[in-house]
């Protein structure tokens, strides 16, 4: 009898069903093909950016569908089996056909992956419905997800491998100004085509591969690499670029903790070929026994880097083995192709090191985080960790990475890992040297050593906030309208509005945006609550094929028509607040306004702050301030200056501008008309997340002339809620130092705004009320687990504070009531313009 095979019949029989009939193939399979037929969908300028908020865009998207049930365990397993395949290459020397695909996981990566989704992560068996994701979608998520290196030569490396050598270690950990970005880098990295692999009849020394053949990709010593290589399934972080792909798995590992005897994945790993571990036990491990076990959580992050490390680049290498190679992104606005710094096969890059400690901290801590967070989703812990403010606190998040290096990673526990998976991922991966048990002992602890030192010392973005700050936190809380003119070059409007979108944190929990030609005021984008539907519309070819050139008196008129309608759309779904709509012009520097046109667009302006009282209009420009000052409430904050050579730093000051914005508190039986009933006992539910704030203002068209009304704020838990009113600060509460401030504290009680006829004692007319302004502020950090269930659709952390805000007796006037003269006069005029 063949004891081999009817060991590894056993073996097979005690995992679990969906394991064996689910094991990993040396193929790309059926469910991914399209990304790498369809030649669209191979240039990742028609992907989505490789960024935190499109992964999170994602998962969201798949989190909500009502096609899936999953919990985070399954739902982490199953995205790693349907989406991850790492190690995929292209065999330079293969045209591809309508038949012929010339990619394939034959990279190294490829057999730690196959062994850790065979024998340590269990599968569910269950798979995303098709139709969950477009194919932009999939395919963007398979390149997040998946590791592997394009090694071949592309034709661009004078341009991107010079300018990596200068910034690589900038680009990798934050920011840059787009001032220091080579020009040719940026125009390259987009366009290239990924296709393209230069050959070359000579040999030129470090062109080529070197060393063991350790697969075919190795004979193919007529096809030069490139001095610069492409690196795939990493994203970009404010806090580093990481392969995230890595941190999936470490979550998938510590949630479903297992530890596998050796022998096992032996058996496993030889595929039924005879295999007898060295009985001798390894030289100074004493904690050893003869037959050690493999923790998923290690193989799935850091050991299984450190094995890959020790048997691909140690025997070569040995005491020279590279632990840490940088890299940099074609463009840190919008990121989608990551480049080394160097050529350096098998290296241990700092992208890997990045995910490798993430993953370890999320397989660590994941089964604490659930014990309290039983509702805790995928999207949500990653939101959570890669934030200032960290997984339920500011003691685990991104930026302290290394500092708890030491803590989930001590020296002799990775070193055992790290030599324990060295020998069952020896048997998988082709190489062609064998290494004695000793050999393997000694290349690991070289390795061990010098991630240990290294880990500590790498360049990282600090913490915004230290661990123990209570520092009070707004967002942008809006609907925000961009008009902006297209005779900007794609690229450059892509980089300034996609930079908006992140900072801004558009999602169904802050923001929603659109984006309108300035010249027609064609939608190019209607008002999205995800960088998924902004990315898939704004697109070269929808941007190329509109207007150029930017005409604000028609743009002012259209924006104004739809804004009505949508004041008069709150009345059908009774809509009683939320945020406020901001609309932000970005001209060129070309665009002019006649003289003829300004009386017309300020007295439009003056309308609309009558019937629209929750708009307001902002600039970004290039030039001078002065041509659009006429145009805002106050120029010296609604007016921002944009330098295309430093998008990032134009644009933050405009960032915390809209944080600033209250949200509004609308009487929705007003429509845009101001004739209605007075409101009776409508809700407004909303969530704050620890240490957040939330400003609220209800502008006199709601409450002039009421007799009796009342605004209630009411809490919904144990959390203590600070709630400040104001008719003078539109900030109350932040370091407010207006007279007739007043702040209250409540936890499941409430807080109560009397409106009555002494409101707005003493004004004539409306616009001569001042407002109420309020803001409710979470104040304190979570510290019990009473905090940890919102499960509501718009609770964006298990920790979020949902409150309501109730109202009666809000009414409906509008000084628009008196313009009628004026409205007559814009009337006439709106009927030259459109016969002129």
């Amino acid at each position: 009898m063949d004891w081999s095979r009817l060991l590894l019949m056993i073996f097979a029989t005690c995992l679990p069903l969906s394991q064996v009939s689910a094991a990993i193939q040396a193929t790309i399979p059926a469910t991914l093909t399209e990304c790498y037929r369809n030649q669209s969908l191979l240039l990742r300028e028609n992907l989505l950016p490789n960024t935190l908020s499109s992964l999170l865009a994602i998962l969201r998207k798949i989190e909500s569908s009502t096609l899936i049930n999953m919990d985070m365990r399954t739902l982490a397993s199953t995205l790693l089996m349907s989406y991850r395949l790492d190690g995929i290459e292209k065999n330079p020397q293969v045209t591809a056909t309508d038949y012929i695909i010339p990619y394939s996981p034959s990279g190294s990566q490829f057999y730690r992956y196959k062994l850790l989704m065979d024998g340590l992560i269990p599968n569910s068996g269950l798979t995303i419905p098709n139709g969950t994701l477009t194919s932009i979608e999939k395919c963007s998520l398979h390149s997040m997800l998946s590791s592997s290196v394009d090694l071949w030569e592309r034709g661009d490396e004078g341009s991107v491998c010079n300018s990596l050598k200068n910034l690589a270690q900038t680009w990798d950990n934050g920011r840059i100004p787009r001032s220091v970005n080579n020009k040719n880098l940026d125009n390259d990295a987009e366009t290239f085509d990924p296709l393209a692999i230069k050959k070359t009849d000579k040999t030129q020394s470090g062109n080529f591969l070197s060393g063991v053949p350790r697969s075919y990709m190795d004979t193919y010593t007529d096809t030069a690499l490139s001095s610069c290589p492409i690196e795939n399934g990493v994203i970009y972080t404010k806090y580093g670029s990481v392969k995230i792909g890595m941190v999936l798995a470490g979550i998938a590992a510590g949630l479903q903790s297992q530890t596998v005897s050796q022998n096992n994945l032996f058996q496993l790993a030889a595929r039924g070929k005879t295999y007898k571990r060295p009985s001798t036990m390894l030289r100074g491990l004493t904690t050893f026994t003869s037959t050690p076990s493999v923790s998923n959580r290690w193989v799935a992050t850091l050991s299984g880097e450190i094995a890959e490390l020790s048997l691909l680049q140690g025997p070569i290498n040995q005491q020279s083995m590279r632990v840490g190679l940088s890299g940099g992104w074609n463009d840190t606005l919008v990121p989608r192709y990551y480049f080394l710094s160097e050529q350096s096969r098998d290296a241990l890059t700092d992208t890997d090191i990045r995910g490798a400690v993430d993953g370890l901290l999320m397989a660590t801590n994941i089964q604490n985080w659930r014990n309290v967070a039983s509702t805790l989703k995928l999207s949500q812990l990653l939101d959570m960790y890669y934030s200032d403010r960290g997984v339920f606190d500011k003691t685990i998040r991104a930026c302290q990475r290394q500092d708890r290096f030491s803590t989930i990673a001590p020296t002799t526990t990775m070193l055992q890992e790290s030599i324990a998976f060295s020998e069952v991922l020896q048997l998988e991966l082709p190489i062609a040297v064998n290494l004695a048990v000793e050999a393997i002992e000694d290349l690991n602890t070289i390795a061990v050593s010098k991630i240990s030192t290294y880990v500590p010392s790498m360049a990282t973005t600090t913490c915004e906030t230290s661990s123990s700050s209570t520092t009070i936190t707004a967002k942008p809380a809006i609907s925000l309208y961009i008009v902006i003119d297209f005779n900007y070059d794609f690229l450059t409007a892509q980089q300034i509005i996609n930079y908006i979108v992140e900072s801004a944190e558009v999602s169904r929990f802050s923001c929603n945006i659109s984006v309108i030609n300035a010249k027609d005021g064609k939608v190019l984008v209607n008002s999205t609550q995800t960088p998924l539907d902004f990315n898939l519309n704004f697109t070269r070819t929808n941007y190329t094929n509109g207007a150029k050139g930017f005409d604000l008196p028609k743009i002012i008129q259209e924006i104004g028509v739809n804004l009505t309608r949508r004041l008069d759309y709150d009345r059908v779904t009774l809509n009683s607040g939320g945020p406020s709509t901001v609309v932000l012009i970005i001209p060129y520097s070309t665009s002019t306004i006649a003289d003829s046109d300004r009386d017309y667009i300020s007295k439009k302006l003056a309308y609309y702050n009558q019937i629209l009282p929750d708009v307001k209009f902002m600039y970004l420009t290039t030039g001078s301030k002065e041509r659009f000052s006429s145009f805002v409430t106050d120029p010296t904050t609604d007016i921002f200056l944009l330098t295309t050579t430093d998008i990032a730093n134009s644009i933050n000051p405009l960032i915390t501008r809209l944080s600033r914005v209250p949200r509004r508190i609308i009487n929705p039986w007003c429509t845009s008309s101001y004739y209605g009933s007075s409101s009776n006992n409508l809700v407004l539910t909303d969530y704050l997340e620890p240490l957040g704030v939330h400003y609220y203002r209800v502008h006199p068209n709601y409450f002039y002339r009421s007799g009796s009304g009342r605004i209630r704020i009411q809490g919904s838990s144990s959390a203590v809620l600070s709630v400040c009113l104001s008719r003078t600060n539109p900030l109350p509460g932040a370091n407010s130092t207006s007279s007739d401030s007043s702040c209250s504290q409540i936890t499941s009680g409430y807080y109560d705004i009397p409106i009555n006829d002494q409101t707005c004692s003493g004004a004539s007319y409306a616009y001569l009320c001042r407002p109420i302004y309020f803001s409710v502020t979470a104040t304190q950090t979570t510290t019990t687990t009473n905090y940890y269930q919102c499960s509501d659709d718009g609770c964006r952390y298990p920790d979020s504070i949902r409150f309501t805000i109730m109202q009666d007796g809000l009414t409906c006037y509008s000084n628009a009531h008196a313009l009628r003269v004026s409205l007559a006069i814009l009337l006439c005029t709106t009927i030259l313009r459109f016969f002129n």
